[in-house]
């Protein structure tokens, strides 16, 4: 008899794709009833397949490139611009995730002080000069800072807001006194921390040292985070340089003593008188510091704060 193939029989094979099309198959077999005495094997396939899973695959979205920085949102003294993406690089499609993480970013820009010839060299009145530039007082007690001028072309005065000053001293940093006899460290950006107290001198060094004097004659170093160090002694006056720590006593006699920019861990005893010997010693301080200043104009300026314990005129 000739063979009749058995209907297809189990389950379709697992589908070869999850998504995006694929394949399955299922089988069946010559034996119902199978071939015998000669008679013809069954015609047609053993097998057949289908396709499954015919849905489109998710696509999980992905950030495109950032886009151009916006324009900053100021001219000088510190702005923001932002840019942003698109979760285009595929968009998310058939149930994909969309993109993780922000599609804007921002940052700051145009950090660089606003630029303004606020004075003419002739209408500051004291000024003091360290590592953070140059910076004087008018007799309006407003303070300025040199800047280069916008076109390039030499320097100015620019005004700084924020405090009225009677004394200012520049270092690695800027402090001041202020007409309400408070003390003021500056911040940048037109901004000042203040410090209360009743002050009457400050000076900063190069290294950061801080000393200041009270209107009690009391004298005070800053160890950093908020915290003063009471120092021997009283005086109305102080100068830190690279000699030494100088300062005016309450008798008007010149006081010294040795420390490199008034470091706590200064050698020598205490304050020394060394009026006797001022005139020698002043040269060889004013000589160093305008050593270290090539600038010609403010070369007069700076030992200006040094030979003002001795109460003497000093042209600018």
């Amino acid at each position: 008899s000739s063979g009749i193939n058995a209907e297809y029989g189990g389950e379709w094979s697992e589908c070869s794709a999850a998504c995006g099309g694929g394949t399955q198959q299922r089988v069946r077999t010559c034996t119902n009833p199978a071939p015998a005495y000669g008679g013809t094997t069954c015609s047609g396939d053993a097998e057949e397949s289908r396709t499954c899973n015919n849905q489109p695959c998710p696509v999980n979205g992905g950030w495109s490139e950032y886009g151009e920085w916006s324009e900053c949102s100021a001219d000088c003294y510190g702005g923001t611009q932002s840019r942003s993406r698109s979760c285009s690089n595929p968009a998310p499609a058939y149930g994909g995730t969309e993109c993780q993480g922000s599609s804007s970013e921002t940052r700051d820009c145009n950090e660089q002080a606003c630029v303004a010839c606020d004075a003419k060299f002739g209408e500051v009145v004291l000024a003091s000069a360290g590592k953070s530039g140059i910076w004087g007082i008018n007799n309006a007690h407003e303070m300025f800072t040199i800047v280069k001028k916008p076109d390039g072309k030499g320097s100015c005065w620019q005004l700084v807001l924020g405090a009225k000053l009677v004394k200012v001293s520049a270092g690695a940093t800027v402090w001041g006194i202020g007409i309400d006899s408070n003390l003021y460290q500056y911040w940048g950006h037109d901004t000042w921390l203040q410090i209360p107290g009743n002050f009457i001198d400050v000076d900063v060094s190069d290294n950061n040292n801080v000393w200041a004097v009270e209107k009690n004659k009391g004298i005070l170093r800053f160890m950093g985070h908020g915290s003063w160090e009471e120092v021997e002694g009283q005086v109305t006056k102080v100068k830190l340089t690279l000699d030494g720590v100088w300062a005016r006593g309450v008798n008007g006699e010149i006081l010294y003593r040795t420390g490199t920019y008034g470091d706590k861990n200064c050698s020598g005893d205490g304050w020394q008188d060394v009026t006797p010997s001022l005139s020698k010693v002043m040269d060889r301080i004013e000589v160093q510091i305008m050593s270290e200043l090539n600038d010609k104009y403010f070369t007069v300026l700076v030992p200006h704060d040094v030979v003002e314990l001795m109460d003497k005129n000093v042209v600018h």
